[in-house]
């Protein structure tokens, strides 16, 4: 439920048995998408099958108000793109139209019905069926009111070059090399970060020295 690329669903959803949440928010607690502080936080818990039902609410709200935010002009720090925004419509089509169908469906236990369904898509026991249908009337108004999504047009890569060196004076020297990976631009800006200290150590006996400074 939680990949925006559905060959990863399998693969996410075996990591998310571990009581070990890692990602970016893990590593550096900023969210990139919403309530992945809420999803760490699930490794606190000592009950595994609460662990996989919290991260499955979580995931499962996550793609909801993404579809919605898309419409409505706003998301996340993972930007509004088109590859991006694809993946999700055909992801949230999918399931909702399934969701519908079983909701109109007669049936003498029709929250035990949802609960069935949800379970195909990982999110078993993650919410109520009211609750759920709640939050696809709120995407299904989104849509109506804007029917095509709010793309995002500026991007990291159109900022001046000033702006770039400014972003990068707050942060660290692992975030200068995954910076100066993306593209050759911000390879060229984070190679003065990436190497503005170096490290000097020694060892000779029970000499141990290290030495950082600045190169001239």
């Amino acid at each position: 439920m939680d990949s925006e690329d559905e060959r990863d669903m399998k693969s996410q959803h075996d990591k998310s048995k571990s009581p070990a949440i890692e990602g970016y928010y893990a590593r550096n607690g900023l969210e990139l998408r919403p309530y992945e502080g809420d999803e760490a936080g699930t490794s606190g818990l000592f009950d595994q099958e609460e662990i996989r039902t919290d991260v499955a609410y979580y995931r499962l709200l996550r793609l909801l108000e993404t579809m919605a935010g898309f419409h409505k002009g706003y998301t996340d720090l993972s930007g509004r793109h088109r590859q991006r925004y694809e993946s999700i419509r055909l992801r949230y089509f999918r399931f909702a139209r399934g969701l519908l169908t079983i909701y109109k469906l007669p049936s003498n236990d029709k929250e035990l019905d949802i609960q069935l369904y949800l379970a195909r898509w990982n999110a078993h026991r993650a919410m109520s069926s009211g609750e759920l249908m709640q939050h696809i009337a709120s995407v299904s108004r989104a849509i109506e009111l804007s029917p095509d999504p709010k793309l995002q047009t500026l991007l990291l890569t159109g900022l001046p070059p000033e702006i770039l060196y400014m972003i990068m004076d707050f942060e660290d020297k692992s975030i200068a090399r995954s910076f100066g990976a993306t593209c050759r631009r911000f390879h060229t800006i984070s190679r003065s970060y990436i190497f503005r200290e170096r490290e000097l150590k020694l060892d000779h006996g029970e000499i141990d020295w290290v030495r950082s400074e600045r190169p001239q």
